[in-house]
Formats: structure tokens, C-alpha cells, sequence
């Protein structure tokens, strides 16, 4: 929700998944999961959805890591 507003977003048109530690792996994100897997906090993966009200006009995808 944090991400909506930082993006002007109505919050309840986001949907944000996490995927976390041996989640990863389950669901075939090895390498991720692999380069992960010694960390301090496990590895996770952030999937954030937008759907706009109405017909989308444009497309955009963010994507970003952190370590």
C-alpha cells in the first residue's frame, strides 16, 4: 500500500503478492532463492499488481532489487 501512495495510486486498485524464503524454491525461483538462501532475512520476491479503473492506456513495469 506504501508503494500506491508513493505512486499516487488508489490503494485498492494494487495488489501485492510475497513470495518468501523456501516459497522460492517451491515455486521454481532456485536461482533467486539460491543467491538468497545465506542472507540475514530471507530472500523474497514482490510482485506488485495495478488494475486501473476502466481500459489501461499504457503499460509500465517496475522493477528494481534490493540487497
Amino acid at each position: 500500500q506504501r508503494a500506491a501512495n508513493v505512486l499516487g495510486t488508489n490503494t485498492s486498485s494494487v495488489s501485492i503478492t510475497e513470495i518468501i524464503g523456501d516459497e522460492l524454491q517451491e515455486k521454481g525461483y532456485g536461482g533467486l532463492y539460491g543467491v538468497g538462501k545465506a542472507a540475514e532475512c530471507p530472500p523474497r520476491l514482490v510482485i506488485m499488481t495495478y488494475e486501473p479503473p476502466g481500459e489501461p492506456t499504457d503499460t509500465v513495469a517496475l522493477v528494481g532489487k534490493g540487497i
